[in-house]
């Protein structure tokens, strides 16, 4: 799933061996006979010219992506920085992964106003466990290095920038590039803008521009008139209000993120662009009842972001997005959601956790082509009993739900692979577990059944079983 306060810049490589991860503070680098400085000679570059997954993009990032979302990790740090007392600051982190994929070594730095060492060991023991138990998802011939930036309670987070060809990340290089023509992608982010600069028009092959994080109040409509090139375009944090939008028609822009401004709907300036598959308004103040009206046009999206926006109820018109594909309804108010959501035939990834959900349509069961459904934190104490015929369903989490009993619909879903049914309250496993022969992951902490130390004892040979067809079970 997506998060404003999640930033991902990847570099990876080669690791030595090493029993689990080693998880450092930068400033105890001395201790240690090895440095992130040193590393990153041996570790080659996520997605630079020694990238391992050069060529490969969309499928090496959805699967980062399903992983991230899985993992949480930005959630349960928050929670575990709220614990030991520390609620604003920013973690930056180096994190060298094997070939295997499993993290050999996580370097961080803490950046707040005050840190203590007990703070410190705390963090460092979270981290450490972390990442044991959630090894990168994707394995390559030598390795790999990526760094993370991750703020906690809204601290400074650094600006981070990608680099290669084709990339200017300053206006000062906007301004004095002599091969204008050669730029695809203007990093112009955290520069602390209040206005779209004139610089963006120098480039003619233009497909990129990234203006997030800054205090721009109005967007102009020569900004979509003036580069037919342009794909892709994010205006995420600024301040940006429904009566300072302006785009004129056009069928070039891809992707629009307007995620963090002041926008109580969904500005009409939006419809003008004809094929936009890819629309991201969360975290704005959404209306709790969006009106219909405010997807009209919009039905090419297959990307359709609405994180924590409010909203209380699904407009019926989203129900028209014949090619919609992911659906993310993080952190609203949803006490249920419309029977029109299996209509969405084309959904392959639906976001509905953080939610006040006491059940799940039984329509979901038209989603034929759901790969991965995201429910945890609601109030789900059963499941749909359509839900078995959702064949290519890989990931399920519904953990932090209100389950007693085991869902039953389950081990028929035979293609499993991630299965998070942890802080439940169940007190029995079927037999039946056993028959999911494709799952990689069972998370079952938090539950009656594993509160005691070490494997629950009614439940060893079920587990063994799990774990001999390559289950790796977490109790």
């Amino acid at each position: 799933m997506r998060t404003l306060l999640f930033l991902l810049v990847v570099v990876m490589g080669f690791a030595p061996a090493s029993a689990q991860v080693k998880v450092i503070l930068v400033k105890d680098t001395a201790k240690y006979e090895v440095t992130p400085t040193r590393l990153k000679k041996e570790y080659p570059p996520m997605w630079g010219a020694e990238s391992p997954f050069k060529g490969k993009g969309k499928s090496v990032l959805d699967s980062i992506n399903r992983w991230q979302a899985r993992t949480k990790l930005f959630e349960s740090l928050t929670t575990e920085a709220n614990k030991v007392g520390l609620t604003s600051g920013s973690l930056f982190m180096d994190e060298f992964v094997g070939p295997s994929g499993k993290f050999d070594y996580v370097f961080f730095s803490i950046v707040a106003k005050s840190v203590t060492e007990k703070q410190e060991q705390a963090l460092t023991a979270f981290l450490q466990k972390h990442y044991e138990a959630n090894p990168f998802p994707i394995t390559t011939p030598k390795g790999l290095y990526k760094m993370s930036a991750l703020s906690v309670g809204g601290g400074y987070v650094k600006r981070t920038v990608r680099k290669g060809p084709g990339i200017i990340s300053s206006l000062e290089d906007a301004r004095k590039t002599t091969r204008p023509d050669t730029v695809k992608i203007l990093l112009l982010n955290q520069l602390e803008l209040t206005s779209v600069p004139q610089e963006v028009y120098r480039f003619p092959k233009l497909e990129e521009i990234d203006l997030s994080k800054n205090a721009i109040r109005h967007l102009p409509a020569e900004l979509t008139g003036r580069i037919p090139t342009l794909l892709r375009l994010s205006l995420l944090q600024n301040t940006l209000s429904p009566d300072s939008i302006f785009m004129t028609r056009n069928k070039h822009l891809l992707a629009l993120n307007i995620q963090g401004n002041k926008l109580p709907d969904i500005p009409k300036a939006i419809r003008k662009n004809r094929r936009l598959a890819s629309l991201w308004v969360g975290n704005n103040p959404l209306d709790k009842k969006l009106a219909n009206r405010s997807f009209r046009g919009l039905r090419r999206l297959n990307d359709l972001n609405l994180y924590n926006a409010g909203l209380s109820e699904l407009p019926r018109r989203i129900a028209r997005l014949k090619r919609l594909q992911i659906l993310d309804l993080y952190y609203n108010n949803f006490a249920e959601l419309p029977a029109t959501i299996g209509r969405l035939k084309q959904l392959t990834q639906l976001a509905v956790s953080n939610n006040k959900l006491k059940s799940l349509p039984e329509s979901l069961g038209r989603n034929k082509r759901l790969e991965v459904l995201y429910a945890h934190h609601n109030q789900l104490s059963e499941l749909p009993q359509t839900i078995t015929t959702l064949k290519s369903l890989r990931v399920l989490d519904i953990g932090y739900n209100w389950f007693s009993q085991f869902p039953t619909q389950i081990p028929d879903l035979a293609n499993l692979e991630d299965l998070d049914m942890s802080n439940n309250n169940l007190t029995r496993l079927p037999a039946e577990l056993g028959n999911l022969t494709k799952l990689k992951t069972f998370h079952l902490r938090g539950n009656p059944l594993s509160r005691q130390e070490g494997k629950p004892a009614d439940y060893a040979a079920l587990i063994d079983q799990l774990e001999a067809n390559k289950t790796e079970v977490f109790y």
